[in-house]
């Protein structure tokens, strides 16, 4: 080792620092590109957003587990939303023992166009008589946060995804059965 390796060191490491702080600020800008995109899609479909969401599962317990006193017992969130990314229930950590934990997460667009993760908690068990129990933990975020996680692309395109399905649906033809059938039942109030 000599004083050349050392000034070749400093030299290079310098250059080093130069790139890595401009490849973070190029990170950061595309970051902050996609949370701007993601922004635009949850303000374009705000107006759907109540008729394309579904009930998001709080806690979910099972006593007595294979026994003739098994209970089971689920609830679920105030909060209505869209699932966009991972999983909607808890995932078994290990499918092959006998007992473990149950984990996940998932991004959910809220009926109020927040994103929020939902993480998932308990745990589970093969035994005669043990307990179940799997809860969940709602937080909100920020565009900005959830592109630093998952995928700008894949969330728009569950957004988009979820509308044309809701479009393609029966809707129409249930909101006109539901007219005929108000319409029937006022014919028969009036003959009262």
């Amino acid at each position: 080792m000599d004083h050349a390796q050392i000034t070749e060191i400093q030299s290079v490491a310098t250059q080093v620092a130069a790139q890595y702080t401009e490849t973070q600020a190029a990170f950061a800008a595309e970051r902050d590109a996609e949370a701007a995109l993601l922004t635009a899609a949850i303000t374009a479909a705000r107006p759907a957003l109540r008729a394309i969401s579904s009930r998001i599962l709080e806690q979910s317990t099972t006593t007595g587990l294979a026994t003739d006193r098994q209970r089971e017992h689920t609830s679920y969130r105030s909060e209505r939303g869209l699932l966009l990314a991972g999983v909607s229930r808890p995932q078994r950590d290990a499918q092959r023992d006998n007992s473990g934990s149950y984990e996940g997460c998932a991004l959910y667009l809220l009926t109020d166009g927040t994103l929020a993760c939902v993480v998932w908690s308990g745990h589970w068990s093969r035994w005669q008589g043990s307990s179940d129990e799997q809860e969940s933990r709602l937080t909100a975020l920020t565009p900005r946060e959830a592109m630093d996680t998952w995928d700008c692309a894949d969330v728009i395109t569950e957004i988009h995804d979820a509308l044309a399905k809701q479009l393609a649906g029966k809707a129409a033809e249930k909101a006109t059965a539901a007219r005929a059938r108000a319409a029937k039942l006022q014919a028969i109030l009036a003959l009262l």
